[in-house]
């Protein structure tokens, strides 16, 4: 094990105070309390310097809550305050990120900046796009939405195999199960993805997880998903309330995730997610008694509608309801 020597004394120069918060200010410069930071740069650095020497950066976290715009629920949102506390994190991590980013896998592409799903993807794509004489088993991976090229998987699958100099399998008939109706709440319609675009942007900047999908020759602003058209309704309602023109679209679309439909209490489910909270009611609104973690299997027996979740479950021995959004049937 290497060891690095002097990590503490750069993180708390002062010099390294002062670039840390010039770039936890990027984006954040027309605030009144970075205007103030700014101004007197070199007395916070000073500051932030003796606050890291002493571990006393950390203050209390400004809570909102929004409501998720691809789901609908409403979630809970710790904000670190500007000054101390994120320019504190700037200043550590700004002196260990070149040292982790040395050592870590070059794939490790998570969480880091411009090292994100785009990388990743060009990395598929020169493994197997650019070197099909060594890309025998990656271009046998199944490809989605291909249609879109005017073509059926068969045909895909055809074209590889030609490549390779092979005949192609048969493939037998999808059991996947048929298409089901969402509701989704749509802000706009254009010809030019540049104007979709800059709606989108607005729509996230209202903490509105919207997404943009090309019908034909119009790009689409879109917002949320529900199978029930009325829940569909009053999630347009809060979108107009941001301000947005707002209307409900039917579309019809592949199986989602979420509670498993088909079964009747009492059964079995995975939790998927790494923390799930547990409330008295099957609401967001209700008490918490509690968590589970990713991985527990926990019984179901009791099913629910409520706020927050497409549906709810209540936990066998658990005196409580977790939402079935985050797991899956075992």
């Amino acid at each position: 094990m290497k060891r690095i020597g002097h990590i503490h004394e750069k993180i708390v120069a002062e010099s390294n105070c002062i670039k840390a918060i010039l770039n936890a200010s990027q984006g954040k410069r027309y605030r009144w309390k970075v205007k103030e930071v700014l101004s007197h740069i070199e007395v916070y650095a000073k500051d932030l310097s003796q606050r890291l020497q002493i571990h006393e950066f950390a203050t209390p976290y400004k809570i909102r809550k929004i409501t998720d715009g691809l789901s609908g629920k409403e979630r809970e949102l710790q904000i670190p305050a500007f000054y101390p506390d994120q320019c504190a994190h700037h200043a550590i991590v700004q002196i260990l990120r070149p040292i982790v980013e040395k050592s870590s896998y070059y794939w490790s592409c998570a969480n880091i900046p411009r090292r994100g799903i785009d990388r990743a993807c060009r990395g598929v794509e020169r493994a197997t796009v650019w070197d099909l004489k060594h890309a025998k088993y990656c271009v046998k991976l199944d490809i989605q939405r291909f249609k879109k090229y005017g073509k059926t998987m068969d045909d895909v699958r055809n074209d590889v195999a030609a490549l390779l100099g092979q005949t192609a399998a048969p493939v037998a008939p999808s059991t996947k199960p048929a298409a089901e109706t969402l509701y989704r709440v749509q802000v706009g319609a254009y010809k030019q993805k540049s104007n979709a675009d800059a709606m989108l942007a607005k729509l996230k900047a209202a903490s509105f997880e919207g997404f943009t999908t090309k019908v034909g020759e119009l790009y689409k602003v879109q917002v949320g998903a529900y199978k029930d058209s009325v829940k569909a309704e009053n999630f347009r309602q809060t979108v107009k309330q941001a301000g947005f023109p707002a209307m409900v679209v039917k579309t019809s679309t592949g199986p989602q995730g979420g509670p498993q439909e088909g079964f009747k209490p009492p059964y079995r489910v995975q939790v998927h997610t790494p923390v799930l909270n547990v409330r008295q009611g099957p609401s967001t609104g209700a008490v918490r008694v509690g968590s589970v973690r990713q991985g527990e299997v926990l019984t179901i027996a009791e099913e629910s509608t409520g706020q927050g979740a497409t549906l709810w479950g209540k936990v066998e021995n658990k005196n409580g309801w977790i939402s079935l959004d985050f797991v899956k049937k075992v």
